[in-house]
């Protein structure tokens, strides 16, 4: 997982790990119904890592390289509970990362 390569030093750039976490946005929008809670969720993360990701100096080339957030994405409240794995039971919070877990 991406929390697993980030705690085990294995990626070479921060562009690296921003590649592969915007890898997993994309499939969480590809393998998901637009409706459902996890995809409001990631719309929601995606948008707070991108605004993240921004503030990290990375030099010239390589933050230009760097998609824009797109604006139209709106996220929509998700239910009370977070929903990402059948069985967790973890109140939506700052706590909870249902993408990177």
């Amino acid at each position: 997982t991406a929390k697993l390569k980030m705690e085990n030093g294995q990626y070479n750039s921060a562009l690296e790990f921003a590649r592969e976490i915007r890898l997993i946005f994309s499939n969480c929008y590809k393998y998901n119904p637009p409706d459902h809670d996890v995809v409001a969720m990631a719309k929601e993360l995606e948008v707070a890592f991108e605004t993240r990701f921004a503030k990290i100096p990375l030099g010239n080339n390589i933050s230009s390289s760097k998609p824009k957030v797109n604006s139209s994405i709106k996220a929509t409240p998700v239910k009370k509970w977070c929903g990402c794995i059948t069985s967790c039971k973890t109140k939506v919070s700052n706590s909870c990362y249902p993408l990177i877990r």
